[in-house]
């Protein structure tokens, strides 16, 4: 196995790529998501990761692409995995059922050359203009008898132990693997991961994209949410009921006014004013977000840092406790929720409690259709499951908010105007997305939230 360094800043988050069969780096260049590392593993002619190597992360997303799958399966634990995402691609990559047909497979490594080698490339990339992108990334010069190897491993080890994987992404016009098997692998797959397919793509599908629509970029979280300071609560009734439903649940969960608080991602004081009453008064409130804020008009002592949280938190020395720790609308561009969860059991002093709302899948999803990769929520049993592991009396619930607009540009307008269009990296052309944006029967243009709340003691 080839292990690459695309990136290495000394960062605490990695993205661990697990690249596709007759591919090398060139076909990675270009994933970059600042705080994040980068680290290839490729020509997997055997299965020996060096796992020592993800020891210093605090968190590890790994996305693996066709036979990269299988390679990663063998070559990991799920409990080196933060979060793992599959493309076009399966554990069992020789099968009949789950992967490629065996005899298409073998006939593959028994007649490669040069030039059936170019074939396969071809049909990976699925249509012309895709190929005219791949070209470039090809090597010039391909070592037949390892690729051979390579492919031979592969039917030598045809069950790998299962990894736990988050998402995958199906291509269903993928000319390498077939659809229909990958689909019926994934969902016979005891982790039970979402499956995202693509009617118009094939095998090589823009790894670059997915990566950049779920491994957070808090620096354009800051920028579009700092941006839109001045807009913000005049446009965010959405975010003011959710901060109003959070310190009502709070206020009914707290056994006494919180002396001691930490409210993660304040952004315009519009939860604080919420909550802020429920606290002492003579409470001592630390608040963080990633830039800047305003002052909140609260009358409590505030003291603010800025950051990012869920890395201040993890790094906050023992003896930080608080006796409430809090966040509206902020902790689901987190990395690591299961991990911040257990920062924040760590800094909560005994019967304190933890409120946050957060969003659940399925959140803005009128714009699904057009991401190239969905935003990454935790699911419902997710959050509870990793809550219930280091709290008690854990309550989870999610709402469902409709909000109508005269037009779908003034859908658009309050996106940008919250600082919620920051959903994607990809900058979609506007008629696309005002296409996005449905119409109710009354004539009006919607957008769905789903706010999802956490009331959890410890």
């Amino acid at each position: 196995m080839k292990i690459s360094w695309l990136k290495r800043e000394d960062n605490k988050r990695l993205i661990l790529l697990f690249g596709g069969w007759s591919t090398g780096e060139a076909f990675y260049s270009g994933i970059d998501v600042p705080g994040w590392d980068v680290l290839l593993g490729s020509a997997f002619d055997d299965y020996n990761f060096p796992r020592e190597l993800l020891a210093g992360y605090d968190t590890v997303y790994l996305y693996a692409w066709s036979l990269g799958v299988h390679a990663a399966a063998w070559s990991l634990r799920s409990g080196d995995i933060t979060c793992a995402f599959a493309i076009n691609g399966t554990e069992r990559p020789v099968d009949d059922n789950l992967g490629i047909p065996a005899s298409i497979f073998r006939g593959t490594r028994e007649g490669l050359s040069p030039r059936s080698l170019l074939k396969f490339q071809r049909r990976m990339a699925g249509d012309a203009e895709m190929w005219e992108k791949m070209q470039p990334l090809l090597e010039a010069e391909p070592d037949i008898e390892r690729l051979k190897t390579e492919l031979q491993l592969v039917e030598d080890n045809p069950k790998p132990p299962h990894l736990e994987w988050r998402r995958v992404y199906l291509g269903e016009k993928d000319r390498i693997f077939p659809y229909a098997n990958m689909e019926r692998a994934w969902k016979e797959h005891p982790s039970q991961p979402e499956i995202c397919s693509y009617h118009a793509m094939g095998h090589y599908m823009p790894l670059r994209s997915i990566v950049r629509n779920t491994a957070a970029n808090l620096d354009r979280v800051a920028r579009n949410f700092r941006e839109s300071l001045e807009t913000y609560d005049a446009n965010a009734g959405v975010q003011s009921r959710i901060a109003s439903e959070l310190a009502r649940k709070a206020g009914e969960n707290l056994t006494s006014a919180p002396r001691t608080v930490l409210e993660i991602g304040q952004g315009t004081g519009l939860y604080t004013r919420r909550y802020a009453p429920l606290t002492s008064p003579d409470a001592a409130l630390d608040l963080i977000d990633l830039y800047e804020t305003p002052v909140p008009e609260v009358e409590r002592k505030m003291v603010f840092h800025t950051g990012d949280a869920e890395k201040w938190l993890h790094d906050a020395p023992a003896f930080r406790r608080w006796d409430f720790i809090t966040s509206a609308s902020a902790i689901q561009w987190f990395s690591n929720m299961r991990g911040f969860l257990a920062d924040c059991a760590r800094h909560l002093e005994n019967g304190g409690l933890v409120a946050f709302s957060s969003f659940a899948p399925g959140n803005l999803s009128e714009f699904d259709t057009l991401r190239p990769s969905p935003m990454l929520y935790a699911t419902p049993d997710d959050i509870r499951r990793w809550a219930s592991e280091c709290f008690h009396d854990v309550e989870v619930t999610v709402d469902e908010i409709t909000v109508a607009f005269p037009t779908a540009r003034d859908a658009l307008l309050h996106l940008r105007l919250t600082g919620v269009g920051g959903f994607s990296s990809h900058r979609f052309p506007l008629s696309k997305l005002l296409a996005a944006v449905p119409q109710n029967g009354e004539g009006l243009y919607t957008l769905t939230y789903r706010p999802l709340y956490l009331i959890a003691r410890k």
